[in-house]
């Protein structure tokens, strides 16, 4: 019999960033690492439970999440007996399901325990410490204090969580060491979004531009679900199912790091600042990414990632199934990403949330008529600009900020997603960027963010201004050119031709782009060459 034992964390990213604090974000980030590091926190339980590597193996390791298989039932039972302890202490408010199953082999322990798991998916575990109305409590989170930190030279209550991340942080291994090469390990991440007023042990701040503007991201790879349903199905009674999930997962991880280095190398490294990088990784695990970056190299940097990620995985997930002979198509995963502008003081906790939602829109227009079987979905970037101190939904966002209506039309100003190869049936992300350089080249101002003020509120005259900002262009010819690839070349406004009585247009986009200058940086083409705009 095979026995099998499952921990997830949940609720990550609510974890991670319920804190503005970039050192308690990092600090948080490390613990998630920590959970399932076999040479860390994991391995040292084992270890002190007299559990050796040839008594429990695992399928999955990685993102806050571990999968233990055993021949040995007392050995599991040690780990699940433990483990919730040792998480609890380690990881306060962490909120995480863990469960036990047993078959006759590890396909068969696993479909059990994860039966039990989804069983407990809504069963809060309660928090600890437990109080009464005459504790005091942390003023920044509202929890329970523990302790008395400095700050500002002021003796001030946090709560366990906040000093366990803060800990943790003081004793971080710098994340460059594992996403820069050995020839970059002079360049180092910055500790602060925002300059510290007691910043005495000279830790490293955000290096911004003229304009403190940053860029949160968030990418997660297509197809996994299909992926693993098709790669389960083949391994239902295979002796090396846990092995073979195992290398799966590692060669994921493996391809995502490589992604990442691709995209630091290309985007980030040229623009530090006394060798201080403007980004600072979050999440790094599994297909998952999440990453603040300045905001004017954003777009490059998410698009730079996009192609190295499909490249990696087609390199080393084919990898994987050569070496155990499976035929599992296809070999190799895209990504969408989520991009959301905004000032460094706006709650990291809303823009990640809005980051997710946008790269799961990013999604959505990815499978949308796609006809492909044998072949992932496109990968894809979805974007929007913060311009107010209100962080909505996105579904909000669509509908109140991006659209307007008159008397005879619905105007919707972005395309919402845009692919970034040509070989997909999305609207690519070059062709935007060029439409935004001949719009920069021709106006000095922005023609666009006056249509966007005018249309629906006095349309006609909006169309007006239209034809006269045309017929002083230039070259209308170019513009003209541009806009016709997203079929937005009317002759009255830069929208598409109705359909029920709607009409769409990437000139909000456009804007977005000129906002962040986004235009005019570094970027990559179809073939993964690097151009300069």
């Amino acid at each position: 019999m095979t026995y099998c034992y499952l921990f997830e964390a949940k609720h990550l990213q609510s974890y991670i960033f319920a804190t503005n604090k970039l050192k308690e974000i990092v600090g948080a980030s490390e613990q998630l690492l920590e959970l399932t590091n076999t040479k860390g926190l994991l391995g040292n339980c084992l270890q002190s439970l007299g559990i050796g590597s040839d008594d429990i193996y695992f399928s999955r390791c990685a993102g806050g999440s571990f999968y233990a298989f055993s021949n040995n039932e007392y050995s599991i039972d040690k780990l699940a007996s433990l483990w919730p302890v040792v998480v609890q202490q380690y990881s306060p408010d962490m909120f995480f399901v863990d469960a036990k199953g047993v078959g006759k082999d590890d396909n068969s322990a696993f479909q059990n325990a994860q039966q039990h798991l989804f069983q407990k998916i809504n069963q809060l575990a309660p928090a600890v410490p437990a109080g009464n109305p005459f504790v005091a409590r942390a003023p920044r989170t509202g929890k329970l204090a523990t302790k008395l930190s400095n700050i500002r030279g002021n003796k001030v209550p946090i709560d366990k969580t906040t000093a366990k991340k803060i800990a943790i942080y003081e004793t971080a291994e710098d994340p460059s060491k594992k996403l820069l090469n050995d020839q970059q390990q002079n360049f180092s991440f910055p500790v602060n979004l925002t300059p510290e007023d007691d910043n005495k042990t000279n830790e490293k701040d955000f290096p911004y531009q003229k304009i403190k503007r940053i860029a949160l991201i968030h990418a997660d790879g297509n197809g996994m679900g299909q992926l693993l349903m098709q790669l389960r199905d083949q391994l239902k009674n295979n002796p090396k199912y846990a092995e073979i999930f195992l290398a799966f997962s590692q060669a994921l991880e493996d391809a995502t790091i490589t992604a990442t280095k691709k995209a630091l190398t290309d985007c980030i490294i040229p623009h530090s600042v006394n060798d201080v990088l403007p980004a600072r990784p979050i999440i790094l695990g599994g297909d998952d990414l999440t990453i603040i970056v300045r905001a004017d190299l954003a777009l490059g940097f998410t698009q730079t990632f996009l192609a190295a990620f499909e490249s990696a995985t087609n390199e080393r997930i084919e990898a994987v199934w050569k070496k155990y002979s499976l035929n599992i198509k296809p070999s190799y995963l895209t990504a969408c990403a989520g991009i959301v502008y905004a000032k460094p003081s706006q709650p990291i906790a809303q823009l990640a949330h809005l980051a997710e939602s946008l790269c799961q829109q990013a999604k959505k227009h990815s499978k949308k008529n796609h006809d492909g079987k044998q072949k992932p979905v496109p990968s894809s970037i979805s974007f929007y600009r913060l311009t107010s101190s209100q962080i909505e939904n996105l579904d909000t966002i669509l509908e109140s900020n991006l659209s307007v209506s008159d008397s005879k039309h619905k105007y919707v100003h972005t395309l919402e997603a845009y692919g970034i190869k040509e070989d997909s049936h999305l609207p690519t992300l070059d062709n935007l960027i060029n439409l935004s350089r001949l719009i920069k080249e021709q106006s000095k101002t922005s023609i666009f963010r006056q249509l966007l003020g005018t249309i629906g509120v006095d349309t006609p005259q909006a169309i007006t201004m239209y034809a006269r900002w045309k017929s002083l262009m230039k070259d209308a010819t170019k513009v003209n050119e541009a806009l016709s690839y997203f079929n937005a070349n009317s002759d009255d406004l830069p929208y598409t031709k109705a359909e029920n009585n709607v009409r769409f247009s990437p000139i909000g986009d456009v804007q977005t782009l000129l906002s962040e200058n986004d235009a005019l940086v570094m970027t990559v083409n179809n073939k993964g060459a690097r151009n300069e705009y």
